[in-house]
């Protein structure tokens, strides 16, 4: 999708929305899906690969070290 703000689809047109590593608009979504339906999302957080970059001796990206999915 190109703009996430405005999703070209009806009203309560799915069950199921499925996301991966995208941004979506939660109110998009809600409008989308029907009473009762699912997202499901796969993100990934600001402290993603920790391990890899403490095992390298590279700091985290501060940038990004706060970014995380909140669920409405």
């Amino acid at each position: 999708m190109e703009d996430d703000e405005h999703l070209p689809f009806e009203t309560s047109q799915f069950n199921l929305v499925l996301n991966k590593y995208e941004a979506y608009s939660p109110r998009e979504v809600r409008q989308v899906i029907i009473d009762g339906g699912y997202i499901l999302t796969q993100q990934s957080g600001g402290t993603d690969c920790h391990e890899i970059n403490e095992r390298f001796g590279v700091p985290l990206n501060s940038e990004f070290a706060y970014w995380w999915l909140v669920t409405v």
